[in-house]
């Protein structure tokens, strides 16, 4: 694999081009932005939401489900929630999770909003699914089935850690009929999962690809980190060509992001890991990595989640493209329901406690109520996860032009070269790509913007929210 060279344009290197810094990290899938509920802790977001209403023109939806424990803490993970309970309770609190869980899905699955409609992907994630012992994992997978109408063909996502992945655990994901298995690979080399402190080791990592394959799951994603304190690029190319090598369906190539206040923030203070590379070094490995997976056969479905033909994730599509309601179950989970936005208490013991008070319908973050403008933003930043901006798309769900609705925004990032436009499409050029976080806050307002790069560091807020992907925060 060759690194392309490292160049800035001259459009970027004119006194007028308006971004000289990479913007902060913000979780763009957050859209409108969310606040903490004051007082209670909790407040019941039922009566803002219109589930007695049949789903707009029955569009289909997605489902996620959070299991928000691991084994460790990683250095610098946005979807960390907290560690599996110890010994003495674990059991006890595990069960009660499960039930938890089965029981909101049931909740929401008993609202016309989602029975005039279809799920058309679930999504197991974390945390660490893999957590869930494999009765629990059958349980949850068959009460979800149960929950929600669906068609035949439903993509049921599960992602665990390479440690958890035996034999044994894989073959009953595949009695399950999960249809795609994400594995929290990472690496095959010990120096870098350790500078991730990862709870798997590097003869983990391969096995449990080896094995998932051998199984025939019909898609198996396989997720990646680049960009890890000292890790380099023969490294990095090593990983990247012993994966393609075995033939996993899907990749996740994430560019590692250090978090304000992480455990990777502090010991890089201390000296004890290395400092990440800058914008231009990340953006010339993201465009090697893109390039070589191509060469293999691999398209890029959004930034950092590549597939093979026909294993392009369903789930991300729902999610972002479609921008489609994302009906959010347990501990921390993010629910995107007609103009609402918010978040379920973020600790696994109260979102059981309240589950066990029949209060399904609680969140402990919750957004205004989209405008139509605020709808269209959304519309506009999600589309942007996968560089591209369909116009007609755009006109029959807002019954007007981007062009129009943004006219002047489309028209400064035109002048830059940040975008190319034609009759059918708005596209992220190749420094569009390069500054894309920026151009995401093109279409925020400045006082969101800067809240939200404050809630993006705050682990008790949106921060802990729903994976969409290995590439951190779109």
């Amino acid at each position: 694999m060759e690194l392309p060279p490292i160049e800035e344009t001259a459009i970027e290197r004119a006194t007028d081009f308006p971004y000289r810094d990479v913007a902060d990290e913000i979780n763009n899938f957050v859209y409108p932005p969310t606040h903490a509920v004051d007082g209670q802790g909790s407040i019941s977001i039922e009566s803002r939401l219109p589930l007695a209403a049949a789903m707009p023109q029955s569009r289909p939806y997605a489902v996620y489900v959070s299991i928000p424990f691991c084994r460790v803490r990683c250095h610098s993970c946005h979807c960390f929630k907290g560690l599996l309970p110890n010994a003495s309770t674990r059991d006890d609190i595990m069960e009660r999770y499960v039930s938890a869980l089965i029981a909101q899905a049931n909740a929401y699955g008993q609202a016309h909003r989602f029975r005039s409609a279809v799920c058309d992907a679930i999504y197991i994630g974390g945390g660490t699914a893999s957590v869930l012992t494999e009765d629990q994992a059958s349980r949850l997978i068959s009460a979800l089935r149960r929950a929600f109408p669906h068609n035949t063909d439903m993509e049921v996502n599960f992602e665990g850690n390479p440690a958890d992945f035996t034999r044994p655990y894989l073959e009953n994901l595949k009695a399950c009929d999960v249809t795609r298995l994400s594995i929290g690979y990472q690496s095959q080399q010990q120096p870098v999962l350790d500078a991730l402190n990862s709870p798997h080791d590097a003869t983990q990592s391969r096995k449990a690809v080896v094995e998932a394959l051998s199984l025939g799951f019909p898609t198996v994603n396989v997720d990646l980190l680049y960009n890890v304190p000292g890790q380099d690029f023969a490294q990095w190319s090593r990983d990247l060509a012993d994966l393609v090598a075995l033939g996993p369906q899907g990749i996740g190539a994430g560019d590692y992001v250090v978090f304000p206040g992480s455990a990777s923030e502090k010991l890089i203070a201390r000296g004890r890991l290395q400092t990440p590379h800058d914008l231009q070094t990340t953006f010339q490995w993201y465009g090697a990595t893109r390039n070589y997976l191509g060469e293999h056969g691999y398209a890029e479905q959004v930034r950092g989640i590549f597939a093979r033909p026909g294993h392009a994730q369903r789930y991300v599509d729902l999610c972002c493209p479609q921008n489609g309601d994302i009906v959010g179950l347990g501990a921390g989970a993010i629910s995107f329901i007609d103009r609402y936005q918010f978040q379920n208490p973020v600790d696994a013991l109260p979102f059981i406690a309240l589950s066990e008070a029949d209060r399904p319908f609680e969140a402990q973050c919750i957004s205004r109520r989209a405008s139509d403008r605020d709808l269209m933003r959304r519309f506009v930043m999600h589309n942007f996860f996968a560089f591209r901006l369909n116009r007609q798309a755009f006109s029959a769900r807002f019954g007007i032009d981007p062009l129009d609705a943004f006219g002047d925004v489309f028209d400064r990032l035109r002048t830059y070269e940040l975008v190319d436009i034609d009759e059918f499409e708005i596209r992220l050029t190749e420094i569009g790509r390069k500054w894309r976080r920026n151009i995401y806050h093109e279409f925020r307002m400045p006082e969101e913007t800067s809240r939200a790069a404050a809630e993006w560091t705050t682990p008790s807020l949106a921060a802990r929210g729903n994976r969409l992907s290995s590439a951190n925060g779109g």
